[in-house]
């Protein structure tokens, strides 16, 4: 007899704890188009961050295509920067907030291969825009920096970043 009721015990359990999957299942997965309206929304506040930014700063900025805003503050009179080429560079990445993530004076300077190596798209942007000399400032927005998921270090996901940069040789 316990056996018996033991075993419709465990039979109900069962039942139920199905039950309570099945309705965890039923919550819908957000469609494509709730998911781009959704993307579109981040970008846009994304966008309205950074343009306040800027007013802030006062900076007299160009706006590219891909949405990586820039301004030089010194014009390099060297050469200008190719595709292919090893291009080195003093930087200095911070957040909006004003929180400095990297440093050169700490890190040292970067060298990189503009286009055929692992860096940020945005800074493969920037460089081609610039001259050995060059100084300039640029807001970088997640998708031309870090992505949803930052460095998993210093960038937190989603952020826009903010580089001081000067070009010092190319090769």
């Amino acid at each position: 007899m316990k056996k018996r009721i033991y075993i419709s015990c465990l039979a109900i359990i069962s039942l139920v704890a199905c039950k309570n999957q099945t309705e965890v299942r039923k919550n819908p997965v957000p469609s494509a188009d709730k998911l781009q309206e959704l993307n579109l929304a981040m970008a846009k506040n994304e966008r309205k961050q950074i343009e306040n930014f800027i007013t802030e700063k006062g900076w007299d900025v160009e706006k590219t295509g891909s949405g990586l805003y820039y301004w030089q503050y010194k014009v390099g009179e060297g050469d200008s920067v190719k595709m292919g080429q090893q291009v080195e560079v003093n930087l200095v990445v911070s957040l909006l907030n004003g929180d400095t993530c990297y440093n050169y004076e700490a890190y040292g300077s970067e060298k990189f291969v503009v286009e055929q190596q692992s860096k940020e798209a945005g800074l493969h942007e920037l460089v081609q825009l610039l001259t050995v000399g060059s100084k300039a400032q640029a807001v970088l927005p997640s998708h031309l920096a870090y992505g949803v998921t930052g460095d998993m270090d210093k960038i937190p996901p989603r952020a826009s970043v903010v580089y001081d940069i000067e070009v010092l040789n190319v090769r």
